[in-house]
């Protein structure tokens, strides 16, 4: 899975607020970004406490600049993200995971049972122990990285 992805399926999308016609806001872990219309423009800031960062500002006031600005504000707290992140030890633990993966799809056209035993180690009653619905929570969890957008 590439990093792009990877961040997409791990990240929550910024959630747009409209304040007024001219004002939108999101929040996020760091702070939160404003949309605003300034000077026939839109200027994208991120605002921690006192701090306030520029991210861009647009040369016009269209809709399609304010898609524009939102969408330079989610890029920058991607990126803010994914510089904190070791996307490729993420991505190589997902790729270790995909025999598992595959394994729950055949347990499933198996019919296997959720609480059948699907890898034990020790004893009978040993609490080291997979079952196949431990196998379907991987394969679901899989799925939603995979499905990102």
């Amino acid at each position: 899975m590439d990093n792009e992805r990877l961040i997409a399926a791990i990240c929550r999308p910024l959630v747009w607020h409209h304040y007024d016609v001219w004002t939108w806001w999101a929040e996020c872990p760091s702070g939160t970004y404003h949309v605003e219309e300034r000077n026939g423009g839109w200027r994208v800031q991120l605002r921690v406490g006192g701090l306030v960062h520029d991210v861009q500002t647009t040369e016009d006031t269209t809709p399609e600049d304010l898609a524009a600005a939102q969408a330079a504000a989610d890029a920058d707290y991607r990126a803010t993200l994914a510089s904190a992140l070791d996307l490729d030890k993420i991505g190589r633990l997902v790729e270790a995971l995909e025999p598992f993966k595959v394994m729950s799809a055949e347990m499933f056209a198996r019919n296997w049972n959720q609480g059948d035993i699907a890898i034990q180690l020790g004893t009978a009653h040993s609490p080291h122990r997979l079952t196949f619905g431990d196998f379907l929570e991987l394969h679901a969890a899989l799925a939603d990285l995979e499905g990102a957008k």
